[in-house]
């Protein structure tokens, strides 16, 4: 059997509330390319790849179907995970340091969220 891999770090707005998620879409509506920027940063893509998390099927009833941005505003989760196996882990001949790169790749994507709810 393949080892499988478990989170070891990630980051989310997982299910916000209805005005969280309000406030997230509107930042994405309005700042899409520091999100996209974001997303696109080779370390964020080393660690986490695209951006995962529950999405609607159609288009949020505030944005248009033809809005340019959006897949990204039918989240209603935005999630950012790291996945790697115990033998990984155990094998990493610097695992602290390596915690710490993803930390950091992560951070803009945290501070993204945050700032959208919190603004």
């Amino acid at each position: 059997m393949a080892p499988t891999a478990t989170p070891s770090s990630a980051a989310a707005s997982y299910q916000p509330d209805k005005t969280q998620l309000a406030a997230i879409r509107q930042e994405i509506d309005y700042n899409a390319d520091k999100l996209k920027a974001i997303l696109a940063a080779p370390g964020f893509q080393r660690y986490f790849g695209p951006m995962s998390g529950d999405k609607l099927k159609k288009s949020p009833a505030a944005y248009s179907v033809d809005h340019p941005e959006i897949e990204l505003l039918k989240h209603k989760s935005f999630t950012a995970t790291h996945l790697m196996t115990d033998a990984e882990v155990l094998s990493h001949a610097d695992f602290r340091a390596h915690v710490v790169d993803v930390f950091a790749a992560m951070v803009p994507f945290c501070q993204f969220l945050r700032g959208a709810i919190e603004a």
